[in-house]
């Protein structure tokens, strides 16, 4: 019994590990996006977290003030490997519900999108 608790103690300790890994990543992709635009005008960069029973997945944008997509990247997966990908399809659209149809089949993204569309008042 003590070795199953040790091997416990050690699995959750890693996993630990694992994750601060994770959020420092997730942190320093963030921070390196807002740098870019930093001495820029009128771009502005929102997220959204949308979870699915296994995992958690995020949708970064940065738009200018028309709502126009400049760039954006989607992280999807519950492993420390999971890593930021450029979302080409939505970039150069605006942030409007005419966006739903390019990543239509999606169903993470779309949920995404449509919180952020919400959440932009449009």
């Amino acid at each position: 019994m003590a070795k199953l608790a040790i091997v416990l103690t050690v699995i959750l300790l890693f996993q630990l590990i694992l994750s601060l890994y994770q959020v420092r990543y997730y942190q320093q992709f963030m921070s390196d996006l807002v740098e870019k635009y930093k001495h820029t005008s009128d771009y502005y960069l929102v997220s959204e977290v949308v979870k699915s029973r296994l995992s958690s997945n995020t949708l970064a944008l940065i738009h200018n003030k028309n709502k126009v997509i400049i760039e954006a990247y989607y992280l999807r997966g519950m492993t420390i490997f999971s890593k930021f990908k450029p979302c080409d399809a939505v970039v150069g659209h605006c942030l409007n519900k005419q966006l739903l149809a390019v990543v239509q089949g999606d169903k993470l993204k779309e949920r995404a999108i449509s919180m952020l569309i919400e959440k932009s008042g449009q």
